[in-house]
């Protein structure tokens, strides 16, 4: 399995490298739910949201990301992935890559994140 950093294109190097630790963060973060959810057809189960948002935050705080922008980027990207992916595309979503001109899941992905860093940023 792949890193989700390919793809999110920033401006300055600075911003690049900020954005691709969170894509490492991240995925590091979605395998912990990998193996404490189980697969429903609908929303993420709360607890196992809840638990991905903490990891994710954690991770990235320990990276040196401000907790405050940690939280808010893995709470939008858990909100964002859970929206577009559910858990009935749980499979499509743990393969994809952020790439705006990849797959559908790839495209989503990519959207996704990069709403989540322009949140997190701003």
């Amino acid at each position: 399995m792949a890193a989700h950093t390919k793809g999110i294109g920033m401006s300055t190097n600075k911003e690049l490298k900020g954005t691709i630790n969170m894509g490492r963060l991240l995925l590091a973060a979605i395998v912990t739910f990998t193996f404490s959810a189980p697969v429903f057809a609908g929303n993420w189960p709360a607890t196992a949201k809840a638990e991905y948002v903490n990891n994710c935050s954690s991770q990235m705080a320990a990276q040196g990301l401000p907790q405050s922008s940690a939280r808010q980027f893995c709470q939008c990207a858990a909100n964002g992935m859970e929206e577009e992916f559910g858990m009935s595309r749980y499979n499509e979503m743990m393969s994809a890559q952020p790439n705006p001109s990849g797959s559908d899941a790839d495209r989503a992905l990519f959207e996704i994140l990069q709403q989540c860093q322009r949140e997190a940023s701003s």
